[in-house]
């Protein structure tokens, strides 16, 4: 077992890819893509003050949407999120599409003494002895 130093620090970017797409990175491994294409919003004025920017108050309700295999065998899983935006002075919700290279779908569920291992490509989550699966 690695020991983790207690004063290591997470370097947390985000860039814009284009107009309508941005990257997220951690330690300078891009783990999610957020397009705002279908919003109507650009990455270019986000965050102004004033009347002509507008600002991500919150995110709720992630729907996870499939998964795409890459050519070198990596996987992206799709999402959209409802996020809560201020557009300008008034408060809007807008459903922002992307990517990341985070297993969020099609986890696998395992519980050895009950008999449960249902097939996935994502996270294995280990149930306790007394869960019970229903599908």
């Amino acid at each position: 077992m690695k020991n983790i130093p207690s004063q290591s620090q997470i370097s947390l970017e985000s860039v814009n890819t284009g107009e309508h797409t941005r990257s997220i990175k951690i330690d300078d491994k891009e783990i999610c893509v957020l397009d705002i294409s279908a919003t109507g919003l650009s990455w270019s004025n986000y965050s102004v003050s004033g009347n002509s920017g507008w600002l991500v108050q919150n995110f709720e309700n992630v729907f996870y949407d499939g998964y795409e295999e890459q050519a070198d065998g990596s996987i992206l899983y799709k999402f959209e999120v409802l996020a809560k935006v201020i557009d300008g002075q008034r408060p809007r919700d807008y459903v922002f599409t992307g990517t990341t290279k985070l297993a969020i779908g099609e986890c696998q569920f395992v519980n050895s003494s009950a008999g449960i291992d249902t097939a996935g490509i994502g996270e294995i989550i280990v149930l306790p002895n007394d869960s019970i699966l229903k599908r």
